[in-house]
């Protein structure tokens, strides 16, 4: 008689398990989902692109270095070519990888080649990696020892 009430929970709690897997209202969720997923890699590529505007913005206004602005600048264009790349494979397949990988890798190049592992220390504060050119902390504000 216990062994016959498992085997009919277990059935039920099956059954209700499954039924998404069946229910064809299902399948209309994974198409609004594979849509907000487009819609939210749209929303990355403008997001990127006003980080690209911000910056070249504080460029010229002095707020950012030159070393500071190619490593960022970088970076965004980095992020906004990986974007795109993700939106042309989920509108046209993967046929356009080579391409904007490619891109991606030339634009790095700079950036990987003057970039000096000797020029790199930590704020006392905070623990954020920082430049030892900078005179404050980017993260918290400190001021950094050695600049006085």
């Amino acid at each position: 008689m216990l062994t016959l009430i498992e085997l009919l929970l277990l059935v039920g709690t099956l059954l209700v398990v499954s039924f998404p897997l069946w229910d064809k209202r299902f399948a209309e969720d994974i198409v609004e989902l594979k849509e907000s997923e487009l819609s939210d890699l749209l929303y990355r590529k403008d997001a990127s692109f006003i980080a690209l505007k911000d910056l070249e913005f504080d460029h010229k206004t002095g707020k950012i270095d030159d070393v500071d602005y190619d490593e960022m600048k970088a970076r965004f264009e980095g992020e906004a070519l990986d974007t795109i790349k993700r939106i042309d494979d989920y509108q046209h397949g993967s046929e356009a990888v080579g391409t904007v990988d490619q891109k991606v890798k030339t634009s790095a190049k700079p950036l990987i080649a003057n970039k000096s592992k000797t020029d790199i220390g930590y704020c006392v504060s905070c623990g954020a990696k920082v430049k030892e050119s900078h005179k404050f902390c980017y993260s918290c504000g400190a001021s950094l020892p050695g600049t006085e």
